[in-house]
């Protein structure tokens, strides 16, 4: 499930570079990008809470989000 993860996370790191490089262009995927980090966010933060991911994990989230 870890791998399935990271490569959502790669896919969606693909995209925020795409959408740096051209912010004018890009501008309609920006909403995506806030629509995985909410995501990824949630869904630690209840896994943190519910004691199935570890402290790190969750400091990782709150440092990257």
């Amino acid at each position: 499930m870890l791998r399935l993860w990271m490569g959502f996370v790669f896919m969606f790191g693909c995209m925020f570079w795409e959408v740096s490089r051209h912010p004018v262009t890009k501008h309609s995927l920006a909403k995506y990008n806030w629509i995985e980090k909410t995501i990824t966010a949630a869904v630690i933060t209840i896994a943190y809470i519910s004691g199935q991911a570890p402290p790190r994990l969750m400091i990782l989230i709150v440092l990257t989000n």
